[in-house]
């Protein structure tokens, strides 16, 4: 699924973001608050796909509770709870220190309140989600994941994408606004909504990273840190207006700075607010 078209994402997105698994799954925000909401409480426990397929969401929109899928085993589609009208989780996420789980997609679920955390799931290829909001979203050592699309408007902790060690992990996601971010370990980036991170972003440790895209970001609260990713070669970061502290952009060795638009007049006259700057690496025209 993709709410863009593909071309705007031709040099950062990989086939796999438009396979014929990704059907569209649009929620109906008038809908859902017009509706009569059905709560459900406690937590539910999913080992596989039959669990959905046999209703054990089907009469929730609202859970106050966990979805847990430390057990799951396969290929998990969350695309049934609550029906038509979604599901919100008021409570968290997890599926963590799973080894049977292939594939996991969350599109009935559009509202996270705590965190949607996937951890040390060793065979898990691919995963995709579809939420207004979550609070925090972590993805974390899962070392075959190769295709990731992470649709949410909003995080109001953080995002955190590391330890996914696959050559060929791209990740592209719609956020608009977070905390803070780290993201470590990914051969593709595409962000292109993202306008605000509150504290810090970083980006580090990528060995197979050649270009990213957060070409709408104009505010970094904190601190601002691209370090270590020896293939990184090109930088889209047209609006930046404020860094709150340092911005460091050092040890990636293919990166030249002409490439970046720090050097345009646009970005020079942009980038109004910065603490601290270190920069290190070949520079043209700068």
């Amino acid at each position: 699924m993709c709410r863009l078209p593909v071309s705007t994402f031709k040099l950062f997105v990989c086939a796999t973001f438009i396979s014929p698994r990704k059907v569209s799954i649009k929620h109906d925000l008038s809908r859902r608050q017009g509706a009569d909401s059905s709560p459900c409480w406690g937590d539910f426990n999913i080992v596989s796909q039959a669990d959905i397929d046999n209703g054990i969401l089907a009469h929730c929109t609202i859970l106050h509770g966990d979805i847990i899928l430390d057990n799951a085993t396969g290929n998990v589609s969350l695309s049934f709870g609550g029906g038509e009208l979604g599901l919100a989780v008021n409570g968290s996420v997890y599926c963590r220190n799973n080894s049977e789980l292939n594939g996991l997609d969350t599109y009935a679920v559009y509202n996270v309140s705590g965190t949607f955390a996937v951890q040390n799931a060793t065979s898990l290829h691919y995963l995709e989600t579809d939420f207004d909001a979550a609070g925090a979203f972590e993805v974390q050592n899962c070392p075959n994941l190769n295709d990731a699309s992470f649709f949410v408007t909003t995080i109001t902790e953080s995002l955190v994408i590391e330890g996914n060690s696959s050559p060929g992990l791209d990740v592209l996601t719609t956020i608009g606004r977070v905390n803070n971010i780290t993201i470590r370990n990914v051969a593709g980036l595409s962000m292109p909504g993202l306008r605000e991170v509150y504290d810090s972003f970083e980006i580090s440790y990528c060995d197979n990273l050649i270009s990213v895209n957060i070409q709408s970001l104009q505010f970094v609260g904190g601190s601002f840190y691209i370090q270590n990713n020896p293939t990184l070669q090109l930088l889209q970061l047209d609006e930046i207006q404020t860094i709150g502290n340092s911005l460091e952009i050092t040890n990636n060795s293919m990166f030249i700075f002409n490439q970046t638009t720090f050097d345009t007049p646009e970005v020079q006259s942009s980038l109004q607010n910065v603490a601290t700057m270190q920069l290190s690496g070949p520079f043209r025209s700068l």
